[in-house]
């Protein structure tokens, strides 16, 4: 549909270091590409430095999404999401 409300997504960016805080498809695109689209646009706009991003344990299609883009999984932060409480995946790209 044209003009539709499909996701977006947020980033935070001081010196040579981005966050990624969030990013979200409404579930009706999901798993269509649509994701990726913006993580990539997003990524193409940065120059040379760090990003990081917090993924849920548990959610795997996330994580291999941020994996296939270039994220590897640099730590794990103990039940830092509640309701339900879960584990954070810290993930980072670099880059050059």
């Amino acid at each position: 549909m044209a003009g539709a409300f499909v996701g977006f997504i947020s980033r935070s960016t001081v010196l040579d270091e981005t966050e990624i805080t969030n990013v979200a498809i409404d579930p009706a695109y999901q798993r269509q590409g649509h994701a990726r689209w913006l993580l990539t646009q997003c990524l193409a706009q940065l120059s040379a430095g760090t990003v990081f991003l917090e993924v849920r344990a548990h959610n795997v299609a996330a994580q291999r999404l941020y994996q296939q883009v270039g994220f590897e999984q640099i730590a794990t932060r103990k039940a830092y999401y509640q309701d339900p409480d879960e584990d954070a995946w810290i993930m980072r790209k670099i880059i050059d």
